[in-house]
């Protein structure tokens, strides 16, 4: 039987799936909040989403074509570096980054 360890950003979404509190010790969510000029179309958000979500620590991300809007929850050890570094390698350049939390 093969049995696969559970990456820790399925493990932090099963866990935000019960909308419990939890400590903030256990948990330091960043919510980042961007533009992606180059994002046009469904495929564009898809593969925003698809490759961000990849990144070990991502928990939510959500992409927007019609307004450009891109939103992004992470915790350790998923970075804002890190994810940048995907979103430009996929040519989804981000621009206007803010911190929301």
């Amino acid at each position: 039987v093969c049995r696969q360890t559970p990456s820790l950003s399925s493990i932090v979404r099963f866990l935000l799936s019960f909308s419990l509190p939890l400590p903030s010790l256990l948990l330091k969510m960043t919510l980042m909040s961007m533009k992606v000029p180059e994002m046009s179309c469904g495929h564009c958000s898809g593969t925003i989403q698809k490759e961000v979500m990849k990144l070990a620590g991502v928990t939510k991300v959500t992409a927007d074509p019609a307004t450009k809007d891109v939103q992004i929850e992470f915790v350790d050890p998923a970075t804002w570096d890190e994810i940048k570094r995907t979103l430009i390698a996929n040519e989804f350049p981000p621009e206007k980054e803010e911190i929301m939390s």
